[in-house]
């Protein structure tokens, strides 16, 4: 995994301000949101694959993580290299290719599906793919099989049979994404015993982007002595990934936080969900408050440098902004208490970034915590800002997600 800001990216933008950077971030994050808490994915069923011992590099993408994986065969033996958006949300695998139309600007080319030699499209019957999203966006597409190479593996891994949405027509949306969330269409389940149906990640703090990691399935997954584990649990879209959130602490002040507020609702709404695509972290609006009204507490008493300012356009998380010169801003600390004892500790440097531009010379600070927006759904999510520095499995077949802090710059 890279980060876009990372000189190794492919989209590296040295020029992008800390104020630029929180802006896009914010923008994402809510896309992200509203995505997640609507969307109405698509199954398909797949064919069986037969035990696998194997990683690909992650790459960061304005917070999101990114892969590269080859695509195809083509004369030579070569592939056609792909990046993809790490999708814990969605089953679907999709890549923008050749004939696109109003589809997102890419550097690198259109898949080349024509000059494929193992490229197969499903008949027309099965074969298309359609879905709309809030906000917006919209995908369209062609089920098929290709050919997949994990790039950045041990030892190169294949999928012969890969079925995925060859996209071509998209509006408002990215490059394409790898499908890791629950359902029949989705890389892990494609997968099946050859990646004993787990993966883990390690995603780095962008305040360190010093090398990269890795997403790895079956034998390649490292467990550590220490992990915490918590069940996964079904919801009420059933390509998410489910935990049962129990309380909330800021710097180890236990709110005591109603538990309906996370738990998943016999009409299929509520819960709350491990995403990676999702950039901040969101609480339903009662939780929200509570949580921001004690980080509001810390702030005030421990930095008399700090003073409330206005959030950021179409934000709904705090800011403080620096009034004089200080060397050292303190933010608390806080813990997500789960089901099974598993506390996810969030340090200060995840809970407050520093979003600072011209207006702000001496720093503008804010919370990466967002509310969910009345959509119908509730859902809480824990997003990949609360997750850096974590290393975190999804043992789907045990119906466990596991984690402990480790640092992720030391590959694991």
């Amino acid at each position: 995994m890279i980060h876009i800001d990372s000189p190794n990216s492919p989209t590296y933008q040295p020029e992008l301000s800390d104020f630029d950077r929180f802006q896009i971030l914010l923008a994402i994050s809510d896309y992200r949101m509203r995505y997640l808490t609507t969307n109405s994915t698509q199954q398909h069923d797949v064919p069986e694959y037969h035990e696998l011992n194997t990683m690909t590099r992650l790459y960061k993408y304005d917070y999101t993580y990114y892969v590269e994986l080859g695509l195809g065969e083509f004369d030579g033996g070569s592939y056609h290299s792909i990046f993809l958006i790490v999708d814990t949300g969605s089953p679907v695998t999709w890549t923008q290719c050749e004939g696109c139309r109003a589809c997102f600007t890419q550097s690198s080319p259109h898949f080349p599906r024509s000059r494929s030699q193992t490229y197969r499209q499903y008949d027309k019957d099965h074969c298309m793919f359609h879905d709309t999203y809030t906000d917006g966006m919209d995908l369209k597409g062609f089920w098929a099989r290709e050919k997949l190479t994990f790039v950045s593996s041990i030892a190169e891994e294949l999928i012969h049979e890969f079925v995925f949405v060859c996209g071509i027509e998209i509006t408002n949306f990215i490059p394409g994404a790898l499908g890791m969330g629950r359902g029949q269409s989705s890389l892990l389940t494609q997968l099946g015993t050859r990646g004993n149906y787990q993966f883990s990640y390690c995603l780095q703090h962008f305040n360190n982007l010093a090398s990269d990691t890795y997403i790895r399935f079956g034998d390649a997954i490292q467990r550590l002595p220490n992990m915490f584990s918590t069940p996964l649990v079904y919801g009420g879209i059933p390509t998410h990934y489910y935990v049962s959130l129990i309380d909330i602490s800021v710097n180890d002040k236990r709110l005591n936080l109603p538990q309906h507020l996370f738990q998943a609702k016999l009409n299929n709404t509520g819960g709350t969900v491990f995403d990676t695509g999702t950039i901040l972290t969101y609480l339903v609006s009662e939780a929200f408050d509570i949580v921001v009204d004690e980080i509001a507490t810390y702030v005030e008493n421990y930095n008399p440098s700090l003073r409330k300012s206005t959030n950021l356009r179409g934000s709904d998380a705090p800011c403080w902004e620096a009034i004089f010169y200080t060397p050292d801003v303190h933010f608390p600390p806080l813990i997500f208490h789960f089901d099974g004892y598993a506390d996810l500790f969030i340090y200060p440097s995840n809970v407050m970034i520093k979003a600072s531009h011209g207006a702000h010379p001496l720093g503008k600070y804010c919370a990466t915590l967002g509310r969910v927006q009345p959509n119908g759904w509730d859902i809480n999510i824990i997003g990949s800002i609360y997750q850096m520095n974590q290393l975190v499995i999804f043992d789907v077949g045990n119906s466990l997600l596991l984690f402990a802090h480790v640092d992720c710059n030391i590959e694991v």
